[in-house]
């Protein structure tokens, strides 16, 4: 069993016993480091449904009205941006996993207004349905939205996404509005700059240690899966006022081959003794993390440089040297055993994990009252009907195709009831 070791209470109460240890550890876009008692050892774990249902009940605000219900939940953090959350299912008390986080802008559908290229989709402020909010005529208000990956999965139309900016997610080619681009003038319900209390409230959230060996990151973080965490990075972590960044963090290595894509900037060794010393690292190492960061603001480093929402390409650079032939790639077992177990109305774990070719025994056992079925159909594995009590054991091949696969129940009524999972194959 896989156990997450989490940091006692919210991190910034921690800060009132090491302040000068925290007055360090600022948030201006220039990577600072500070000594600290070493933590847990970080362990990439998926969220728990108490966990997703902690982040619905802070992720509340809607953007849109008209009668749209968006598939994604939302939090405003200034009078202009909201961050929000995509789980595998819009209904948070139905999601198991988290696919993409992003950022909202409020603006207009111009060319001209476009924060950048990472910025996909514009949806309408006000439409009578979701789906035709998107996109508009020209200079029609409502906002730009950024989506980026924290996992590996297969969308619904077949794309293979991986952690990172979704450039092809939802594309609305903004048509061209010449010298006459208007302001948006609505004013959505709810939107506002968070207060020093509310910031506080949303940091309490991301209280997963990321870092050991003494590091103290400037930024707070949440394991959503094994491989990545999300995180934010607030203005300061002693007395934090705003939101500046929401970002993505996935387990790598330090290889140009490897960099999961430019827009991942820096890469973070796990283990350091102090934070400004796991910078980068020795070529092919695995002992880190590569960092993508996601402005929600508008403001200046400390070294001067002028953010804006969306996409920071120059956050901290740690260019990955050519490892050529001499990647390091861990060793993967060539044969591994699963086991799930069913029961009213879930399973355990909702997640199975395992690497592209592997020779896989699953283990399936009802401990419920009722009959269950383990059903990977995408795949042809199935349990069939197991008896309460019963196990039955499957081998099978894994594809060699990287992705997220559903599971679920067959029975009537069970899927819906929240007999749901999935097998994720590396």
């Amino acid at each position: 069993m896989e156990l997450r070791h989490t940091i006692p209470g919210p991190l910034w109460m921690l800060s009132r016993l090491t302040t000068a240890l925290i007055l360090l550890a600022f948030v201006s876009g220039a990577e600072v480091s500070a000594q600290a008692t070493p933590t847990a050892e970080p362990t990439g774990i998926f969220l728990t449904p108490d966990e997703i249902a902690a982040f619905a009940a802070e992720f509340d605000d809607n953007p849109l009205i008209g009668g749209q219900v968006a598939p994604r939940l939302s939090k405003w953090v200034t009078d202009d941006v909201f961050l929000f959350l995509q789980f595998d299912n819009a209904d948070p008390a139905q999601a198991t996993h988290l696919l993409d986080i992003g950022i909202g802008v409020k603006g207009v559908f111009c060319a001209e207004d476009q924060p950048d290229r990472s910025f996909t989709h514009f949806h309408r402020y006000d439409a009578p349905e979701y789906k035709e909010g998107h996109g508009g005529d020209p200079g029609a208000e409502g906002y730009w939205l950024t989506w980026a990956a924290v996992d590996t999965f297969e969308t619904r139309d077949g794309r293979s996404v991986t952690p990172g900016i979704d450039y092809e997610f939802s594309p609305t080619p903004a048509p061209s509005c010449g010298a006459d681009v208007p302001e948006p003038a609505f004013t959505p319900e709810g939107a506002h700059r968070l207060n020093p209390d509310e910031v506080a409230t949303l940091a309490s959230l991301f209280n997963d240690p990321t870092l050991t060996g003494g590091q103290v990151p400037p930024r707070l973080g949440k394991w959503v899966n094994e491989d990545n965490f999300i995180f934010v990075q607030l203005d300061d972590l002693a007395a934090p006022t705003a939101v500046r960044y929401f970002g993505v963090g996935s387990i790598g290595t330090f290889c140009a081959e490897t960099q999961p894509s430019t827009d991942f900037t820096h890469y973070h060794r796990f283990h350091a003794p102090e934070y400004r010393e796991g910078h980068a690292g020795d070529p092919g190492e695995e002992d880190g993390f590569w960092l993508l960061w996601i402005a929600a603001d508008t403001f200046e480093t400390r070294d001067g440089r002028q953010i804006t929402p969306g996409v920071d390409r120059e956050f901290s650079p740690t260019p990955p040297p050519v490892c050529g032939e001499g990647v390091a790639t861990p060793a993967i077992a060539s044969t591994t055993s699963l086991t799930v177990t069913t029961t009213e109305w879930h399973f355990d774990p909702a997640t199975l994990h395992l690497h592209t070719g592997q020779s896989v025994i699953l283990s399936a056992t009802n401990a419920g009252a009722e009959l269950h079925t383990f059903t990977v159909p995408k795949l042809g594995i199935d349990t069939g009907p197991l008896q309460p009590g019963a196990t039955r054991e499957l081998t099978f091949t894994a594809p060699t195709d990287r992705g997220r696969y559903d599971a679920l129940c067959t029975f009537p009524g069970h899927e819906e009831a929240g007999m749901i999972g999935s097998l994720v194959v590396k």
